[in-house]
């Protein structure tokens, strides 16, 4: 599914926007990439599809994914959502061809994840700077499933087991 031709800008597919610190980590480490990026955002709440993106860079398309993670919902409950993203991924990812997926901090990535390595496209996981004394649930499954290219975290610490790699903090 990779591979696009030599003039057609890079397009990334961003998971973890909403509105809270995962929307601000994502807009500023895309404020510090090239500007010939396409993008593809993927949205955790629908009311702030419109409006809420103020990156110069230029969106392609925009989509909504419940997070289950989002919800107190039962385990059935969370088993048949989870199943319906990765349905709602694959259809993203091949509707927009992304030659990346980068998603932070997101339980939006799980899915998304299973789907891009099932589809041949790499996943950058960041883990949020919040998690400051631990991984979270996402990152821990991430890297028990070894589904991400790259697993990045925001603190020196975080680095364990090989799980993870310390390039700097997205906000100072």
């Amino acid at each position: 599914m990779t591979g696009r031709r030599g003039d057609a800008p890079r397009r990334i597919l961003l998971l973890g926007l909403g509105g809270g610190g995962f929307h601000f980590e994502i807009e500023h480490l895309v404020s510090q990439m090239p500007a010939d990026l396409e993008l593809v955002l993927v949205y955790s709440i629908h009311t702030q599809v419109h409006g809420n993106w103020r990156s110069p860079a230029r969106a392609h398309r925009a989509f909504v994914v419940r997070s289950p993670a989002l919800f107190e919902d039962s385990w059935p409950r969370r088993v048949r959502a989870s199943l319906a993203a990765c349905w709602r991924a694959l259809g993203i990812l091949l509707a927009t061809r992304p030659d990346c997926v980068l998603g932070v901090g997101t339980a939006q990535a799980v899915p998304f994840a299973i789907v891009a390595r099932l589809v041949g496209v790499p996943f950058v996981f960041i883990e949020s700077v919040t998690r400051v004394g631990g991984s979270s649930r996402t990152a821990r499954l991430l890297s028990t499933l070894r589904l991400t290219t790259i697993h990045y975290v925001q603190w020196p610490d975080l680095v364990t087991n090989g799980r993870g790699r310390f390039a700097g903090t997205l906000v100072s």
